[in-house]
């Protein structure tokens, strides 16, 4: 899909599809609040209202599985707690994987081809080890989410994180927690 209609209000495929792909996607303004909200429902709900033009809404029980893709550095706002969401970024270009090794993903075919592919890969699963601090119910909190976490954060509230994971005060002064902030920021100048 696109991202207009991933997001827009008549959304009539709801109907015909468990996975949604979107190619690429960024959430600006105007109505920001408005298109993430309709994301987060997406995902998180499992009663969604599906609308035709000259057609009466009506109510769809589904699930889905969604994947975005973008070039953007923080497509969509995301918040430390927020379990909707895992995110990873690939940084080389298929073009640029191959330039350098022509043969890198004939493994990938090879085994994709092979008829007893599954057999392995489910023997594999089935032997594979679980961390012990993995839940089913909680994404994976990634590097690359922290990342556009934090690059979604403003200035002031980045350089407070940063000088207390530096420092931890045993309790904040406002005013000293300032002075101490302008200090730090003109030694990183």
């Amino acid at each position: 899909l696109e991202q207009t209609e991933l997001l827009d209000k008549f959304r009539p495929w709801l109907q015909s599809t468990d996975t949604i792909t979107c190619g690429e996607i960024e959430i600006t303004e105007p109505y920001k609040t408005a298109k993430v909200n309709r994301l987060q429902e997406l995902i998180s709900e499992e009663i969604h209202s599906v609308e035709e033009k000259n057609i009466n809404p009506r109510q769809h029980y589904g699930m889905f599985r969604i994947y975005l893709a973008s070039n953007a550095r923080v497509p969509v706002p995301p918040k430390k707690g927020d379990r909707r969401y895992m995110v990873n970024s690939t940084d080389a270009r298929r073009e640029d994987i191959l330039r350098d090794n022509p043969n890198f993903f004939s493994p990938m075919f090879k085994f994709i081809k092979n008829p007893n592919a599954i057999r392995h890969l489910h023997h594999w699963l089935m032997n594979y080890e679980i961390a012990s601090d993995f839940s089913i119910n909680e994404p994976l909190l990634t590097s690359d989410k922290l990342l556009m976490i934090k690059s979604n954060l403003s200035k002031l509230i980045g350089d407070i994180d940063t000088y207390c994971q530096a420092k931890v005060p045993d309790f904040v002064n406002k005013e000293m927690l300032l002075n101490e902030i302008r200090k730090w920021e003109e030694q990183q100048l």
